[in-house]
């Protein structure tokens, strides 16, 4: 508890009275801190806070490095600056040492401004000088120095391939072209020969020609080799759903480690944007996404190791033996590797990859399309985000889509957005045929299935989304694979006669017991990043996470749940919370057989002096002499029922993503 004498010992509260100070303890939160232990994240809502004891210092991750920005100490707060602008913390505050703050939220604050006007001008000036200087606000705004330089010809897909691989590990860096005339002067000295590019340069001076990505891995200090032989929790991958996986496995205090063959967001990490992901308005980049998600699992203890493949997963022992030669040990395997643009079989493609030809496309490529004519292969939601990001810099954006229209494949909101820019066209019913160019691509043949003719267009840049394949070939034969090779699970899994042992298979279990899957690599799911994350918390007798697509944390038994779709859980979501509120009120033991499932029929209760019945159609099913609401049996029953609708929650969750109507819930077979 925080006194009224510690809050006279703080500046910013020393000219209020014993009232105001009794006031202001009242509301105050004592928070204790051991070292490394955050008050405040980064884009944590805004609080007041002051410092009782110990030393507390913000800190800011840029390209994956702590910056530590200063220190508060004893009697100094912080938090000033977002309560004067309404915004969340831009930065977090740590614990240097064990130490104790007061945390005050921001009504609470504006509480006592109003009384005593003198704080709140403090509070201000404070505020107005945390902006100020290379230290605050003004210093975070500018971008921070590039870590490495990278020197290579624009067209060579080696180069293409090392800027991509440090803009998805978000390492800043400076690219030059050999043509610029400024070029050595960037580059700091003579240009290496034309045989040595790429070559990169970080700030210490080390140079390396053609390298590549786990040497440039190693150089910049990402992790590249396990800290330990033996993991609760192997997670391979890291898109959404393994960064996902991460986060649930790490929060419970599973020694969990992430395998990454290339950079942490998967195939999302390459979307240039994101428009229906719940939580963010105004729409969110892939990458930052994934960097969030990044920052969340390392915070929360997850190992991650980049640029590291698996090459054999050995389904007895639960061996995973890694390119390199080392050999990862552990209890628990989740399948999170997710799929592989699929690519193109067409005259002039291999030989132009990376010349202009693009599988995906990343927020990074958008400058190098300024004022060029690109186009886009697809009519999922990727092609339609990354139309509308090109559209920004592009003079124009043509989507080639064999189909008859987008609608039947893209996103109705998609659909609109792409209709109201002026420099983006739809040709439908059309395919790519070749491509041309000596150096990088200049034009493609489309061709046109209604009329059978082909056109050439000039073309700056193609971007493709035409779908994915399983990365799934590296997989023993002993866990299932459908014909196209994703990865068996749950009632699927038995269903096709893979399942040896009494029990029934988790949801997420593959027909190895302790191996699981989630995310894309997992046959049927929904191809969307919300369906990746929500289906990455696999449950097992050795990693035992609630599971968010299924309700038998709230009651279910799994073999119930595996076989439900998300209509039949909400009805029986909802069906079995109102027969439990119900009871609860008419004190009805849940226990008794006859209510274990939904109460049909079950419509009113009434009273009969000492007695309470349970009255279905004129029939007494039950009764009770206890006032129901004066012992332990109520709150049982509310529990359960509460339980009932977070499960309905949820499954309504699943509802948005596979978009089914709503009006179809009590529907459901």
């Amino acid at each position: 508890m925080v006194t009224t004498e510690e809050i006279g010992g703080v500046a910013l509260f020393a000219a209020l009275d014993s009232a105001q100070r009794e006031q202001l303890s009242r509301v105050a939160a004592d928070v204790s801190l051991v070292a490394g232990e955050f008050a405040a994240h980064e884009g944590e809502e805004r609080a007041l806070f002051a410092v009782l004891e110990g030393r507390i210092e913000p800190v800011r991750l840029v390209d994956g490095i702590e910056r530590v920005l200063g220190e508060r100490g004893v009697g100094d707060v912080f938090g000033e600056v977002p309560i004067v602008l309404g915004t969340v913390f831009p930065v977090g505050f740590r614990a240097a040492e064990a130490s104790r703050v007061m945390r005050i939220e921001a009504s609470d604050y504006h509480a006592v401004a109003a009384v005593v006007p003198d704080v709140a001008k403090e509070v201000g000036r404070l505020a107005a000088h945390r902006m100020g200087g290379s230290l605050g606000l003004q210093g975070l705004a500018e971008p921070p120095p590039p870590r490495a330089i990278v020197v290579g010809q624009r067209w060579d897909a080696s180069c293409a391939e090392l800027r991509r691989f440090l803009d998805r590990n978000q390492i800043t860096f400076k690219w030059v072209t050999p043509e610029a005339a400024d070029a050595a002067d960037l580059w700091g000295g003579p240009l290496p020969g034309e045989g040595d590019m790429p070559a990169i340069r970080v700030v210490d001076g080390t140079t390396l020609a053609r390298p590549d990505p786990r040497t440039v891995a190693e150089l910049l200090g990402l992790a590249t080799e396990p800290a330990a032989a033996e993991y609760d929790t192997v997670i391979v991958g890291a898109g959404p759903a393994g960064l996902a996986a991460a986060v649930y496995g790490a929060s419970e205090g599973l020694n969990t480690m992430v395998v990454e063959r290339e950079a942490p967001g998967g195939q999302a990490g390459t979307s240039s944007r994101i428009e229906n992901y719940l939580g963010f308005p105004s729409g969110v980049s892939g990458d930052e996404l994934a960097s969030r998600a990044l920052r969340q699992a390392r915070r929360l203890g997850a190992e991650i190791l980049v640029t590291r493949s698996i090459s054999r997963v050995d389904a007895t022992t639960r061996q995973l033996h890694l390119d390199g030669g080392d050999v990862l040990r552990a209890r628990t395997i989740i399948l999170a590797c997710g799929v592989a643009w699929r690519h193109l079989s067409i005259d002039g493609f291999d030989r132009l990859a990376g010349k202009g030809i693009s599988y995906g496309a990343a927020r990074s490529e958008a400058p190098n399309t300024h004022g060029l004519d690109v186009h886009i292969v697809g009519a999922g939601n990727s092609a339609g985000q990354a139309a509308l990001f090109f559209a920004t810099h592009a003079r124009s954006v043509t989507i080639l889509c064999r189909g008859e229209s987008l609608e039947k494949s893209m996103s109705h909101y998609l659909v609109d957005q792409l209709a109201t820019r002026s420099n983006i066209r739809t040709a439908v019913g059309t395919e790519v045929v070749a491509a041309h160019g000596d150096l990088s691509l200049q034009a493609i043949d489309v061709r046109d299935s209604a009329t059978a003719t082909t056109t050439r267009l000039e073309s700056g840049g193609l971007f493709i989304f035409i779908g994915a394949d399983a990365q799934t070939a590296w997989l023993p034969p002993e866990i299932a694979l459908d014909r196209r090779g994703y990865v068996l699970t749950g009632s699927d899994m038995r269903a096709a006669g893979r399942w040896t042992l009494d029990r029934d298979p988790y949801l997420l279990e593959t027909s190895v017991p302790g191996i699981f899957a989630c995310g894309d690599v997992r046959f049927g799911p929904v191809k969307r990043v919300a369906a990746a994350v929500s289906a990455s918390r696999p449950r097992s007798e050795r990693a035992a996470w609630p599971l968010p697509s299924c309700i038998s944390t709230f009651g279910m038994p799994p073999r119930r749940t595996a076989n439900l779709r998300p209509k039949r859980l909400c009805k029986e979501a909802l069906i079995k919370a109102a027969g439990f509120l119900q009871m609860a009120r008419a004190g009805i033991e849940p226990a008794t057989p006859r209510f274990q499932g939904p109460v049909a029929g079950a419509s009113r209760r009434v009273k009969d002096g000492e007695h309470i019945h349970w009255d279905r159609g004129g029939e007494q099913v039950e009764r009770c002499s206890q006032d129901p609401y004066d012992d332990a049996r109520y709150r049982r029953l509310f529990l359960r029922a509460m339980g009932q609708l977070s499960a309905l929650y949820i499954a309504f969750g699943a509802l948005v993503v596979t978009a089914a109507p709503f009006d179809e819930i009590f529907n459901a077979d």
